[in-house]
């Protein structure tokens, strides 16, 4: 049993990858019409724009952290953030991360704009062919939580 928690947690116990579990649940979302495309759109348009934080505290009527909104700019920010971990050096990653003041940090401390960064993300977020499905997904959380209550 590993140390890590949630998402995580569980896609690294099964050996599977993280970056899987992005791309589905947006997309079960979408396919359950729980979230409009438009919504999906807009909910990318606060990442990496924001710091820290939960965005859909202050623009989601509910107010509340575990709303779909919240719930999706963070796994689409844990996305986003992995990307660059894979395409850069930590250090760069961690630097823009700790001294980042706003948007133009970016290209500070990548080279790239913000902008150009969620193309090639998405891009490569487009491109990834996922092993698993949703049923998978939730079939493998509950077995992990009900092994590691």
């Amino acid at each position: 049993m590993n140390d890590e928690i949630g998402a995580t947690g569980f896609c690294k116990e099964l050996g599977w990858d993280i970056q899987e579990f992005y791309k589905i649940i947006p997309e079960e979302y979408a396919r359950t019409r729980q979230m409009s495309e438009a919504e999906l759109v807009e909910i990318i348009g606060f990442i990496g724009t924001e710091g820290i934080g939960y965005p859909y505290a202050k623009y989601d009527t509910s107010k509340a952290l575990n709303s779909p909104k919240s719930t999706l700019w963070y796994e689409y920010s844990a996305s986003f953030v992995r990307y660059l971990m894979e395409q850069y050096e930590t250090e760069q990653v961690v630097n823009l991360i700790r001294m980042g003041e706003d948007e133009s940090a970016y290209t500070e401390y990548l080279g790239k704009s913000l902008e150009d960064l969620k193309k090639d993300w998405l891009s490569y977020m487009e491109a990834l062919e996922p092993v698993h499905d949703f049923q998978d997904f939730e079939h493998a959380i509950q077995e992990f939580y009900a092994k590691n209550p």
